[in-house]
């Protein structure tokens, strides 16, 4: 007796759906993206129970004759594709010619269909079988109803999450689709209630309030750039904003949704020392380019994509993204007075002038203001007091701000460290060698990035079986704990495998900035707290530390009047 055996097309048919068809939420993808290939401007989703009962789908596309409403439940038929080349330039949503063919396997499948000036056909397929096909009046445009899915596969059924998770997933495809193509008027219905509906009017922002809020979009800073292959716009979200997952993040090629890690590892990294740690924006990010340098043929939903030229495209993003919010100032309504540095002893330290810079001298640290800005100007707010020695109150005509201490003078010595970084190339000798001793795994993955750490200038060698001997340290480290700044460091390489060399150097600075700063529960004098607002308010970014914490939060008088019910 043979062991193999051809496959009935029935089962091949339920087997090959399920690589297309593992969740409601895929039919109506898959039957939504049908309809914009067809050109619609109307699309209309109605769900009952999550799915499982009914998904119809209802357009004003361009139809379909009788012969290709026969051909499109049959498996590989499609309009999208006719040659190799054409496989490599894919240009629309579906093109595979599996959707129809594999929905209508795994449940009870209606369709009508009526091209422009013709009649209209209606097709019943029950268990990849068709049942019915006859004329029908209606309207140019395509009418499917998927009922009882999963019906025939009912381990399929069985592993359905419930109704709110699988609803709660057509509803996260409804709103991609639709910020894919804001110029599609989209509404969704689930069990007889209005869910979501798009405009269609193309109006990006419109959707986001939609599916968001009003506030979340009028806080979106929109971006632009181009070069000769890639053209990305877009909105995000500006610093005030953000939530504690990366699942607002949607990236659209050529209005294709798109996974992509690259991609949205570009837009989390815009904002890096601007967010908090684990904190992620909301972003909408849309890239055309030229289809033959995309593979979108490599998973069935075909949201999984390979893009050529992806290091260029996703440095592109970044630097355009991190340019847009921070030039959209949280605080927008700082204003900035002159102001006379001796008067009230204000700025207690020495000031050394050269032919283009002011060397300022405080303690044992350096700062360097260019000449144009300093003397020049100072922010109009003036220090009245300090809460539990941590956050310093200071006073404007229109309110006041409350500064964290700690995170604004991270701030300040970050901004000073980096450019101390980009200035100086040399490092000092350790009289006394710091050994450390590592595993022999940690040795091996630290020994073999060696040239990292001279980078951001520790010079190390290696020291008997499994330690390192360092014997040169960036020579303005001072008030450091040079065992703990080199053991973060280290740790920072060997957790993580492929750190490059500006991930590297971004956070020695950071973490320079953060173990040499002024610590909570420091009191300070007046002279002091103005000294930190002088020094936060000449930062290019003023409103948070490295880490991205706030430095500082504004309070208008008028808030003040109406918690007091004043007004």
């Amino acid at each position: 007796m043979n062991k193999i055996s051809i496959l009935s097309p029935s089962l091949a048919d339920k087997i090959a759906a399920g690589e297309v068809v593992e969740r409601p939420l895929n039919v109506v993808k898959e039957l939504v993206e049908n309809s914009i290939d067809a050109k619609a401007s109307k699309i209309e989703v109605i769900i009952k129970d999550a799915g499982r009962t009914l998904i119809e789908i209802r357009d004003n596309g361009c139809g379909m004759s009788k012969e290709d409403a026969i051909l499109s439940i049959k498996r590989h038929a499609t309009s999208k594709i006719k040659t190799d080349y054409d496989l490599f330039s894919i240009q629309t949503m579906g093109f595979r010619g599996e959707a129809l063919s594999a929905i209508s396997a795994v449940s009870k499948f209606t369709l009508m269909t009526c091209e422009q000036g013709n009649v209209g056909t209606k097709l019943v397929c029950i268990n990849s079988e068709v049942e019915s096909i006859e004329p029908c009046a209606m309207p140019q445009g395509t009418i499917i109803k998927v009922e009882e899915l999963f019906y025939n596969t009912p381990a399929r059924l069985k592993y359905l999450k419930n109704d709110f998770s699988e609803f709660a997933a057509i509803t996260d495809i409804v709103n991609k689709l639709a910020l894919a193509n804001p110029s599609v008027w989209i509404r969704l219905t689930h069990n007889d209630k209005v869910i979501f509906q798009s405009n269609g009017t193309n109006n990006i922002l419109d959707i986001i309030a939609s599916i968001y809020s009003v506030s979340i979009a009028k806080s979106m800073i929109y971006f632009e750039n181009k070069t000769n292959d890639f053209v990305i716009k877009g909105y995000t979200s500006d610093i005030n904003i953000s939530k504690a997952n990366r699942y607002s993040i949607f990236c659209f090629v050529n209005n294709r949704f798109v996974r992509n890690k690259s991609l949205s590892d570009a837009i989390i990294k815009a904002y890096h020392e601007l967010l908090f740690e684990n904190r992620y924006p909301y972003t909408v990010l849309y890239i055309e380019t030229d289809p033959t340098i995309l593979d979108v043929n490599i998973h069935p939903t075909k949201q999984d994509i390979r893009i050529a030229k992806e290091q260029e495209l996703t440095s592109m993003i970044e630097t355009t993204i991190h340019e847009s919010i921070t030039k959209n100032k949280p605080v927008n309504d700082i204003k900035i007075k002159q102001k006379d540095i001796n008067s009230q002893g204000f700025m207690n330290f020495d000031i050394k002038e050269d032919e283009t810079n002011y060397q300022v001298s405080n303690d044992d640290s350096l700062i360097l203001f260019d000449k144009k800005e300093y003397q020049k100007t100072t922010s109009e707010y003036y220090p009245i007091g300090q809460i539990h020695g941590t956050y310093i109150i200071a006073q404007c005509e229109d309110g006041f701000i409350l500064i964290d201490q700690h995170a604004a003078a991270e701030r300040i010595r970050y901004e000073r460290y980096q450019k101390l970084f980009l200035e100086t190339h040399h490092s000092i000798d350790l009289l006394v060698p710091l050994i450390v001793d590592l595993s022999i795994k940690d040795y091996q993955e630290v020994i073999s990035h060696l040239d990292l750490l001279k980078e951001v200038k520790i010079e190390a060698e290696p020291f008997g079986d499994h330690s390192i001997k360092i014997t040169h340290i960036p020579y303005y480290l001072d008030k450091i704990d040079l065992n703990l700044y080199v053991d973060l460091v280290l740790q920072q390489i060997i957790n993580n495998k492929k750190i490059d060399l500006h991930e590297l150097k971004d956070y020695a600075i950071a973490t320079l900035a953060c173990k040499a700063s002024l610590k909570a529960n420091s009191y300070l004098t007046t002279s002091d707290m103005e000294k930190i607002i002088h020094d936060l308010f000449l930062c290019n970014n003023p409103y948070t530390c490295p880490h991205g914490r706030p430095t500082l939060l504004k309070y208008s008088l008028s808030e003040l009047q109406k918690a007091f019910k004043r007004i």
